[in-house]
């Protein structure tokens, strides 16, 4: 029976065609953590043989690789109803241990100076600290992050005794050291 159409065969497979490679899927380089963080803190402080006070300051982050990062703060503490004021000026060494997590476990070893003051002036003195301490950093978001850190320490006064009986109390004994702990609350903003 005749074909109501023309029918061509099929063309025979051509060697010679254009090579066309098969679209490949690149997925996306995650995105770096930045590198600098500012940030602030509130908290608590527990002086040796004393009355606890509040505490609050300046921090500033630098991450020096995944695992290592350096900090700087500015802080002051008030115990004693005000009575004596402690201004912190240091930094510490912080070793990140999951990084690439959410929450993010850290310690830290730390030191710098503080200096005292008793009664707005009545007793002044400066003294050097060393401490150590846990922390987790919460990330929210790839710029915002929460801590939450425990830091204890010692540090050695270098000034006069006080004079008045009721500034002994107060303020830190001359040559000996003072231990103290630290719970701080803070926020950071990575740049």
């Amino acid at each position: 029976p005749p074909c109501p159409q023309i029918c061509e065969p099929p063309a025979p497979p051509s060697y010679h065609q254009p090579y066309t490679a098969p679209a490949t899927v690149v997925a996306p380089a995650p995105r770096r953590w930045p590198r600098l963080a500012l940030g602030g803190f509130v908290g608590g402080i527990d002086v040796e043989n004393r009355e606890g006070g509040e505490a609050y300051g300046l921090v500033g982050r630098y991450h020096l690789g995944r695992h290592l990062a350096l900090e700087a703060e500015l802080s002051r503490d008030e115990i004693e109803h005000d009575v004596r004021v402690d201004n912190r000026m240091g930094g510490a060494l912080l070793f990140n241990l999951m990084p690439q997590r959410r929450l993010n476990p850290y310690l830290l070893v730390g030191g710098g100076v503080t200096f005292t003051d008793v009664s707005d002036g009545a007793y002044e003195s400066r003294a050097g600290y060393a401490e150590a301490g846990v922390g987790l950093e919460l990330k929210l978001g790839h710029r915002l992050s929460l801590t939450l850190e425990g830091r204890s320490g010692a540090q050695r006064s270098s000034g006069t005794e006080p004079a008045e009986t009721p500034l002994r109390y107060i303020a830190p004994p001359n040559d000996e050291h003072e231990s103290y702990t630290r719970g701080r609350l803070g926020a950071l903003l990575y740049f």
